[in-house]
């Protein structure tokens, strides 16, 4: 399922504050809160939010152990800051569920 604008904002909004976040991560803190929401559009929403400048990502070594593959870490980018700052101000309800420093 394709995220909604909404739905992309709320994800930049799990990033701020934060100093990086993996896609797993992230969708451990949204789960529950935007239904459907699958750990694939959460990848493919960061990786479109990579794409257009929005987040930065750090490649992490893998896991030890057999099969295990490295980790993309996310973090908000200046620009992606700069997004989820507009979004506050021009939609009331995202105001409610973004933190007060944005």
């Amino acid at each position: 399922m394709r995220m909604s604008a909404n739905q992309m904002i709320a994800l930049l909004a799990m990033l701020h504050g934060r100093e990086e976040a993996t896609a797993a991560e992230l969708y451990q803190l949204l789960v529950g809160k935007y239904e459907p929401l699958s750990l694939d559009s959460i990848s493919v929403a960061l990786v479109r939010m990579r794409k257009s400048g929005l987040v930065d990502t750090r490649i992490s070594d893998p896991p030890p152990g057999k099969g295990g593959k490295p980790r993309v870490h996310y973090q908000l980018s200046r620009d992606g800051e700069a997004v989820l700052r507009e979004a506050k101000k021009s939609n009331f309800a995202l105001r409610a569920l973004m933190p007060a420093e944005i």
